[in-house]
């Protein structure tokens, strides 16, 4: 009976091999204890190996998804930020700059009306005291 090497267990590991020379390791493992004891420690070392390598992949997919995220938050004040600069360059903001001014071009009318009202408050009630005043 012909005993396999570990290179020739790695390849019938990995698939490396025809079906016919499977079938034959198959067999051979399942009548030898040797090569099946070899087998079994070499897939207890690759899945070993296999654990530190699935660490390494989900430690790097974490990265790129934290990558991903401060790109998104990145990437939304500068559409903010681009929006902002568009409206400014259309003239949407123009308008909200001349508020103030028409708060007090709003209050100087009020202000004017005030003044007329207290003039008129004020000729009424100098004709109230003339009226008054000279009837006695």
């Amino acid at each position: 009976m012909k005993c396999y090497n570990k290179k020739e267990w790695e390849n019938f590991f990995n698939g490396n091999i025809s079906s016919k020379i499977n079938d034959e390791m198959i067999n051979h493992m399942s009548l030898c204890e040797d090569c099946s004891n070899l087998y079994l420690n070499f897939i207890e070392d690759n899945l070993l190996n296999t654990d530190d390598d699935f660490s390494d992949k989900v430690a790097s997919n974490i990265r790129d998804i934290e990558k991903r995220e401060q790109v998104k938050k990145v990437s939304r004040y500068i559409v903010a930020a681009s929006i902002t600069l568009l409206l400014y360059s259309v003239g949407v903001f123009d308008n909200m700059m001349f508020v103030p001014n028409k708060m007090s071009n709003g209050l100087s009318i009020l202000n004017s009306s005030i003044s007329k009202l207290n003039l008129k408050i004020d000729l009424n009630l100098n004709n109230i005291w003339r009226n008054n005043y000279e009837k006695e």
